[in-house]
Order: structure tokens, then sequence, then C-alpha cells
């Protein structure tokens, strides 16, 4: 595998001039999937933009090419573009009932943090998996299966200081993000909080969301609907009301990183809106 070197320290993580995020505000990245990382290597040097790789292709992530993710290791480092990445989220289950599920699951996730430590990513986003239709009553042995899952890819994230990011997928409330933290009882385990899903998938206020899982959010995923279905509009084009949110995480002082996540065509309107409404300058004082 290809060790890169190290970077002097002291020195800015990018030599090209720095967009407005960088004005004191919080690290602004692209969620990409693999195959239109090199293309876009230009767009996020020029913007100033990190990436966060979509590795949802369970087959590829099994078997994936050492040499390949080598090269876009050095490709990333030499631009000198940050990577974070999403995990695989098709059919996988940790808290399954099922132990050959959970067995895939946990295999799935191991090599997906492997494919994270060669591309020196800092924050791997993975969902829980959980049927929200679930009762209650349900939640006890779902946490029991979920935590015998992540035990040994929490060791290892750990060890990789690898930061993982539990994601509100069709949740409607914290509690079963809240839950699993707490049972595991490790500092790897954060939290991405989806403004789209909250705003598709959850009655609960904002408010409740920010204040119970608190500093722990590492990471934003920004993305708009118009809360029926997780639509991944462009920012400002359906019902959330983002200068309200922005104004939310201003108070609380809260400076995740902020990942656009939408297909690429519409970041270019996004970041507009971003700037034309001021959004980032909410963070200056925080």
């Amino acid at each position: 595998m290809l060790t890169l070197p190290s970077r002097n320290k002291g020195t800015p993580a990018s030599s090209h001039a720095q967009p407005f995020w960088f004005q004191g505000g919080p690290r602004v990245f692209a969620a990409l999937p693999l195959r239109m990382v090199r293309r876009k290597l230009g767009f996020l040097r020029s913007s100033g933009l990190g990436v966060e790789l979509m590795l949802y292709d369970t087959n590829w992530i099994c078997s994936y090419p050492v040499d390949k993710v080598s090269e876009l290791a050095y490709l990333l480092w030499d631009a000198e573009i940050e990577v974070s990445a999403h995990g695989p989220i098709h059919d996988l289950n940790p808290g399954s009932l099922d132990a050959i599920v959970r067995d895939y699951t946990r295999h799935c996730y191991f090599k997906t943090l492997a494919i994270c430590h060669a591309l020196r990513a800092k924050t791997l986003v993975l969902h829980l998996g959980i049927n929200p239709l679930l009762p209650d009553s349900a939640l006890d042995k779902w946490l029991e299966c979920s935590i015998r899952t992540w035990r040994p890819i929490v060791d290892l994230a750990e060890q990789l200081r690898l930061t993982i990011a539990l994601e509100n997928m069709f949740i409607p409330s914290p509690k079963h993000l809240i839950a699993l933290k707490e049972g595991l009882r490790s500092d790897a385990i954060k939290y991405c909080f989806d403004i789209g899903h909250y705003n598709a998938y959850s009655k609960t206020p904002l408010s409740h969301w920010l204040n119970e899982l608190g500093g722990d959010i590492v990471e934003l995923h920004l993305n708009d609907n118009m809360g029926e279905e997780d639509e991944h509009l462009a920012i400002g084009k359906g019902t959330i009301d983002f200068k309200k949110f922005f104004r939310e995480l201003s108070v609380r002082k809260m400076r995740p990183q902020l990942t656009i996540e939408m297909t690429s065509e519409k970041f270019d309107e996004s970041l507009e809106f971003l700037v034309k409404n001021n959004l980032m300058a909410m963070f200056q004082d925080s």
C-alpha cells in the first residue's frame, strides 16, 4: 500500500487562494462517487472543497483494487484535498436479528475502514440500518445486536484514529443514535446530522435534535427537499429554512464539517446560495 509523506507542520492545508468558507468558517466538502473524483479534482481544488467519497458499492468494496485506491490517495494528497467517506448503506443492518446479515455487514464495514485508512479519510459516515417502524419494545434487542456488530469495528476505528459518524436515516428522533453511542462508549463514535433526512422523516423539533446530539455532531449533510421524501435538491430549492438552521448552529457554537450532498450539477447553485445569503458568516463569531 502506498505510504504518503507527511506535510510540513505549520503549512496551510492548501496553497491555492482560499474561498469564503475558509474565512473563519467550517470546512466544506462535496460528496462524489469514486468514478467522478478525477474529473472533479480541478473543481475541488479551485473551490477549496474537501471531498466525501461515496463508497456504496459493496461488491467493489469487498474486492477493492489496492493499486487504484493508492493512486487516488496520492492524487488527492498531491492536490491538497481533504477526504472523508460515506460507507455502504444498501441492505446492510448491523442490528439485524439474522447473524448472517450482521456478519456480512461487519465484513463490509471492515473493508470500508481499510479503504478509508488508505485514503487518509478522517471521518466515515455510516447508517444504523434500523427499521423505524419497529415498536419501542424491539429497541433492546436491536441495541444488543448492534453493539455486538459494532464493537470490533469501533475498536479498529480507534486504532486507525478514524471517526465514525452515525447518520440519522429514516429515524424520527435522535434516541436510536444516542442509545448506540452510549452503548459503545467510544470517542470514535460521533454523529452526522442530515438536514434533508430531518425534514423528510422527523416531526421532532430541530432544537431537540441539536440539543440532544450537541457537540458530538461532527458533520452535516446539506441538501434540500419538499418535506415528503429525500430528494437531494440544491440548497434553497425546497422547504428547509437554512437561515434558521445555520442560526441554530451558530448559537450553539457548532462548527462541524459541512458536506454538500447532491448530484454534482447542483454544487454551484448550492454554493451560490450559501454566498448570496451570507450563511457562512454566522460561524464567524461562534
